[in-house]
């Protein structure tokens, strides 16, 4: 992600970019997991994404986690 130009250069294109919930969560997810989604607990391949509350439910431990669980931003308000 380093140097991309599609990335927002000012800190008022920062700010717009990342009002968008939905780029939120993208560019976080791309920053944890680069080569896919995985469980934090299990490591489990594959979850499932639950798009009205943006979390995952694992298909291995079954248990649901968020792109924050076992980051500093864990405890932040949500990513919309």
């Amino acid at each position: 992600m380093e140097n991309n130009p599609a990335l927002p250069q000012t800190l008022m294109e920062v700010i717009r970019y990342f009002a968008d919930p939905v780029v939120c969560l993208n560019f976080m997810v791309e920053l944890r997991w680069p080569n896919g989604v995985t469980c934090p607990r299990c490591q489990a391949l594959e979850p499932k994404f639950i798009s009205t509350r943006r979390v995952w439910e694992c298909r291995g431990c079954k248990k649901q986690f968020s792109v924050k669980l076992g980051t500093i931003l864990e405890d932040s308000p949500s990513l919309g």
